[in-house]
C-alpha cells in the first residue's frame, strides 16, 4: 500500500540530528537549535521551512520524498543490494560491506537508515532508488529461453540499444526521438533503465509565484531485467503493451468487435462495415508487426467509445479471442488441433491471464 507523504510528517519521523546535518550542508537554518528541539515536534523547523524560497524548497522536497520512499524494508534491501555491488563486486572488500550493513542495522528505524545513506553514502543512492522503484512496479512481462550469455553493457552496445528503442517508438508511435539507457548490476541481475522521449506536453505550474502553462518534453520509462543464470528477460513498460505474439503468415483476417458483435467502420461515424477487416489485415503486413493489438493502438478511430465491451479476434487455422478492457486483460485461446499453427501468448502470463513476474 502506498504511504502518504507530507513534509511535516517527514520532519516528525526523522531524528533532529540528521535533519540538522542535512540543512547545515545546504547553509540553512543555522539559527535553529536542533538539539534543543523536541523530537517528533518540528513546529519551529516547519515554520522556518515555509520561508525558504520556492525553488530551493521544491528541490529539497523532491529529495525528501525519495528518502521517505526508501524508508522501509524494501528500501533497505535496495540499499544493501547497491552497496554490495560497490563494496564486493567493485572494491572486493566484503569486510567494508559487512560493516556498512551492521552500522545501518543498528539504527532504530528505516528513516534513519535511508537518511544516513543519503548523507554519508550518496554514491549508493541513485542505484538504490532505482531498484526500489522497479520493485514497486506491477505488471511485469517475462521472456524465457534466452541464451545464457553476459549482458553487453559497453558504451557501443548501450548506444545500439538506445537506437533500437528510439527507432521502434518513433516509427510506431511518433515519439521517442531521443533515448537514454542506464545499466545497473544487482546481484546476478542486469537492470537497464531506458528513457525515450515522450510526446510534448503542456503542464500547469506555479513558478516563482506565477501561474502559467509551460510546454516540456517528458520521458517515459522502459525497464529490462536480464538474468543470465535463468536465461530470462523481464520487461516493464506502461503504455502500448505487446500483449500477444502472432507469427506473420498465420493470420488471414482481423476483426474488432463491439460488445454487440458489430465491426466498426474506419470512419468517425464508426458504423458497421466489414471493410475495416480487410484494412486491418493489410496493415499487418505493411507494418511488419507481430502484435495484433498494436494495430488498434495506432488507429484509435477504429475503437468504439468505451473499450470495456470490445474484443479483438484474429483468424488463422485456429480462432483466438482477446478481451480488451480498461483494467486487467484476459487471454483465452482455443483448443489447438494443429500445433503448427498455434497462436501463442508470451511467457509470463499466469493462468488467469494477468501478466506479471514469475
Amino acid at each position: 500500500m502506498a504511504r502518504h507523504y507530507s513534509t511535516r510528517d517527514f520532519f516528525r519521523q526523522m531524528p533532529n540530528a540528521l535533519l540538522a546535518r542535512y540543512f547545515q550542508a545546504r547553509g540553512l537554518f543555522g539559527e535553529l537549535d536542533f538539539a534543543a528541539m523536541k523530537e517528533t515536534q518540528p513546529d519551529e523547523l516547519f515554520a522556518a521551512w515555509l520561508l525558504v524560497p520556492d525553488g530551493k524548497r521544491n528541490e529539497m522536497d523532491t529529495e525528501f520524498r525519495v528518502i521517505f520512499e526508501l524508508s522501509c524494508e524494501k528500501g533497505f534491501a535496495a540499499i544493501r543490494d547497491e552497496a554490495h555491488w560497490h563494496y564486493i563486486d567493485q572494491q572486493k572488500d566484503p569486510a567494508a560491506y559487512t560493516a556498512f550493513v551492521e552500522k545501518l542495522a543498528a539504527l532504530s528505524n528505516h528513516f534513519e537508515r535511508a537518511m544516513l545513506t543519503f548523507l554519508d553514502h550518496n554514491t549508493f543512492w541513485k542505484g538504490a532508488s532505482l531498484f526500489y522503484h522497479a520493485d514497486t512496479l506491477p505488471y511485469w512481462r517475462k521472456r524465457k529461453n534466452l541464451p545464457h550469455v553476459p549482458a553487453a553493457v559497453d558504451a557501443a552496445s548501450l548506444q545500439q540499444l538506445e537506437g533500437l528503442i528510439r527507432t521502434y517508438f518513433h516509427q510506431t508511435d511518433g515519439r521517442g526521438n531521443n533515448c537514454f539507457v542506464e545499466p545497473f548490476r544487482r546481484g546476478d541481475l542486469d537492470y537497464f533503465f531506458a528513457y525515450p522521449e515522450d510526446y510534448s506536453q503542456q503542464a500547469i505550474e506555479w513558478v516563482d509565484g506565477k501561474f502559467d502553462r509551460r510546454p516540456h518534453n517528458p520521458a517515459f520509462e522502459v525497464i529490462y531485467v536480464y538474468s543470465r543464470k535463468d536465461g530470462s528477460l523481464d520487461l516493464n513498460f506502461r503504455g502500448t503493451h505487446i500483449l500477444l505474439d502472432v507469427a506473420r503468415g498465420e493470420v488471414d483476417m482481423l476483426q474488432l468487435h463491439r460488445g454487440d458483435g458489430a465491426v466498426p467502420r474506419a470512419s468517425q461515424q464508426r458504423k458497421c462495415d466489414e471493410g475495416a477487416v480487410a484494412a486491418l489485415d493489410r496493415a499487418l503486413g505493411r507494418h511488419q508487426c507481430d502484435d495484433v493489438l498494436h494495430l488498434f493502438h495506432g488507429r484509435p478511430h477504429l475503437l468504439p467509445p468505451g473499450r470495456a465491451g470490445c474484443e479483438v479476434r484474429w483468424h488463422g487455422r485456429q480462432d483466438g479471442v482477446v478481451n480488451v478492457g480498461t483494467s486487467k486483460l484476459k487471454v483465452t485461446l482455443p483448443r489447438l488441433r494443429d500445433r503448427v499453427f498455434a497462436i501463442t501468448t508470451p511467457p509470463g502470463f499466469r493462468a488467469n491471464g494477468d501478466a506479471g513476474r514469475d
